[in-house]
């Protein structure tokens, strides 16, 4: 008997007993719809909870000078712990918890602020770069606590003295060992960043067209902190450009600067902006100001058998959990998410979840959306999920039919494990 004529007889023997069974027929169709309905039945009865309307709001903008007055400015002047530098750290006698700098108040009422930058490769380029880097944070700011009446009770600073060094090596893995051995120490450090210049700015800056360089901070934000106020130093996620988003509307609606990861509060920003200025400059000749505005089918029942189903069931559920839970934390690649999928929960568990970011980000999924990613982040589409579970199917039958063939239980005659590989 040919294999096709064995799988034909063997769907006819699975449509028998179901017919035969029809409570049971019942209860598998039943069953998954009731999850199913009250899964969406519930995200359509709490969309309230996870889908707002959100009004239009408009930020106060904020200068990115590259300069040590970045370190005081307020991205909102209504609220002047939006600065980089907590207003807090600067009021004298004050205990403040980690302080982002290497703050020493002085005995004339001043405050001096201690910086460093360290960067990689040294060549006549990047020393020259460094340079006027070290100028632009390299100053004294009178009143530093502009945003803030002061009173009787609260003693503000009179001047911020900024002192910025910056220190060179010949290879950055030197660089990656000295900021090691440095960030061990993550409250009052003076040193903010380090700065990893390309070989197009290197040695060949001016012939070159595409200037890069990389801004290395601290392996965990330094300025994050938790619900209680204090610092927990929470990792940088590096492996995507935008954030996993559950809900609708903004991800940080009261942070004016974005908030998380704290591109700002990191001092990235103005780090990237005081080099791109540093570039123009060595470039031009023309100075910048430092301050400007502009399922498994299978053959076996009774109870032993039924007790080995349930333990492979539990396997395939287990694998999804396990899986999902490494997935989340660190994303794998496509070819690595559509292996797994080969098991039919995780193949059902993607497709569901894209369904709902396509809700809670979009206008829902339409036909023509089946190949295309809810976010730029991902690469992995419910078009892939189609497909994976057409395979599963396939090859579930086929494991299906091995396993009939070589257990077939009752009268039937049993196969050799290995027939398929014999000549009919």
């Amino acid at each position: 008997m040919g294999a096709w004529a064995q799988l034909r007889l063997l769907l006819w023997k699975n449509w028998l007993q179901q017919i035969r069974s029809p409570w049971f027929t019942l209860m598998e169709f039943l069953i998954p719809m009731l999850l199913i309905a009250t899964s969406f039945g519930l995200m359509i009865g709490l969309r309230g909870n996870f889908e707002n309307d959100h009004q239009l709001e408009n930020y106060p903008e904020w200068p990115v000078m590259g300069s040590a007055w970045d370190f005081v400015m307020p991205t909102n002047t209504s609220n002047p712990s939006s600065a980089i530098l907590d207003p807090m750290s600067l009021i004298a006698n004050s205990t403040y918890n980690c302080p982002f700098f290497n703050l020493t108040w002085l005995k004339d009422g001043g405050v001096r602020l201690d910086a460093e930058l360290i960067f990689s490769p040294i060549t006549a380029i990047t020393k020259t770069i460094m340079d006027l880097v070290k100028d632009r944070y390299t100053t004294t700011i009178g009143n530093p606590l502009f945003v803030m009446e002061p009173t009787n009770k609260i003693p503000l600073p009179k001047y911020l003295e900024v002192n910025m060094v910056v220190k060179g090596f010949e290879t950055e893995d030197e660089m990656v060992a000295y900021a090691k051995e440095s960030f061990s120490n993550e409250c009052g450090n003076s040193l903010l960043a380090g700065i990893t210049f390309n070989d197009s700015i290197a040695k060949r800056m001016r012939s070159e067209s595409n200037l890069s360089y990389t801004i290395r901070l601290s392996n965990t934000n330094r300025q994050s902190k938790g619900v209680n106020g204090r610092h927990n130093f929470r990792p940088w996620n590096t492996r995507e450009f935008f954030a996993i988003q559950f809900v609708s509307g903004p991800i940080n609606p009261l942070e004016s600067d974005g908030g998380y990861p704290g591109y700002w509060k990191e001092g990235f920003m103005t780090i990237q902006k005081a080099i791109n200025n540093a570039i123009y400059e060595n470039l031009t000749g023309r100075r910048i100001e430092l301050i400007n505005t502009d399922l498994m089918v299978n053959h076996f029942s009774r109870t032993a058998a039924t007790l080995i189903a349930v333990v492979g069931w539990m396997l395939l559920y287990f694998w999804y959990a396990i899986f999902n839970s490494f997935d989340v934390a660190r994303p794998f690649s496509l070819s690595a998410q559509l292996v797994n999928s080969l098991n039919p929960d995780i193949a059902m568990a993607y497709g569901i979840t894209l369904l709902a970011q396509y809700e809670t980000q979009a206008h829902g999924l339409h036909w023509d959306q089946l190949f295309t990613p809810p976010t730029p982040d991902q690469r992995l589409t419910v078009g892939h999920c189609f497909i994976m579970l057409l395979i599963d199917g396939i090859y579930l039958m086929i494991i299906t039919w091995y396993i009939e063939a070589v257990y077939p239980g009752g009268e039937g005659v049993p196969q050799k494990p290995w027939f398929f590989l014999l000549v009919s």
